[in-house]
C-alpha cells in the first residue's frame, strides 16, 4: 500500500485530504506542524501533501527536507491564501526559492496532482 503524509494547520482541510487520498489506496498520516510532520518524513513515504503557510516554518521547507531525505516522494505544495508568488507560472521561481530545482518534481502552486485513483473521480 502507498503511503502519504498531510500536512495542514487546518484539521477540516487536512481530513479532507486524507479521506480523498484514502478512497485512492493510500495509508494516510496527517500532522498539523512542521515538527510533527518531520517525525513522519523520515519514514518510507510515496506522497507529501503540504500547506504552504505552516506556523513555525513553511511547506517548502518541509518539502525540501522530504527531498533530500526521499529523493523519489511525490510532493504537492498547496495554500488556502490568495499569495501572489503562488500564481500560475510562480512555479519554478517558488521550488528555486526552496532550494529545489526546477525539475525537482515538487509542483507549485497546486490543488490535485495526477495520483493513481484520483483521476478516475473515485472519493
Amino acid at each position: 500500500m502507498k503511503r502519504g503524509l498531510v500536512v495542514d494547520d487546518d484539521p477540516h482541510v487536512s481530513a479532507l485530504a486524507a479521506r480523498w487520498l484514502e478512497a485512492a489506496g493510500y495509508e494516510v498520516h496527517t500532522a498539523a506542524t512542521f515538527s510533527a510532520a518531520k517525525i513522519r518524513i523520515d519514514e518510507p513515504l510515496d506522497l507529501l501533501v503540504v500547506d504552504i503557510r505552516l506556523r513555525e516554518f513553511n511547506g517548502l521547507q518541509l518539502a525540501a527536507h522530504a527531498r533530500a531525505t526521499q529523493p523519489g516522494i511525490r510532493i504537492v505544495v498547496v495554500s488556502g491564501w490568495n499569495d501572489p508568488v503562488l500564481m500560475p507560472g510562480s512555479s519554478s521561481t517558488m521550488s528555486t526559492r526552496a532550494g529545489l530545482p526546477p525539475s525537482s518534481g515538487v509542483m507549485l502552486p497546486s490543488v490535485v496532482i495526477s495520483t493513481p485513483g484520483l483521476e478516475s473521480g473515485r472519493h
